[in-house]
């Protein structure tokens, strides 16, 4: 019973860590995490084996913004197209619905 009170305790916190502060505010820095080779160990029987893993092409967008009276950055990881939209200074929305020209018909 111990450990199941650590283990929701540890949980419960990265859960707190994971969630965004904010949702809007000012675009400030945007770059792309390229995809890259990752090894992770598998055990197998006594020994460990490195299987090397893919990871995926990643378009961050750093914002700016306010929680209460503190200024806070935050990234938030965004489509290719989002990624193309939205400059340095321009206003970020979560989950916004973006216009973009030539996308209506």
């Amino acid at each position: 019973m111990r450990y199941f009170k650590i283990l929701c305790v540890v949980l419960f916190a990265s859960f707190l860590v994971a969630c965004h502060q904010i949702s809007s505010g000012t675009v400030v820095d945007k770059y792309i995490d390229e995809p890259h080779t990752t090894f992770i160990p598998v055990v197998s029987g006594k020994s460990s084996v490195l299987v090397p893993t893919r990871t995926q092409r990643r378009y961050i967008l750093v914002v700016s913004g306010y929680a209460g009276n503190k200024r806070v950055e935050e990234r938030f990881e965004v489509t290719a197209k989002e990624y193309k939209h939205y400059g340095i200074g321009n206003t970020f929305i979560q989950d916004a619905v973006l216009e973009i020209e030539g996308d209506r018909e």
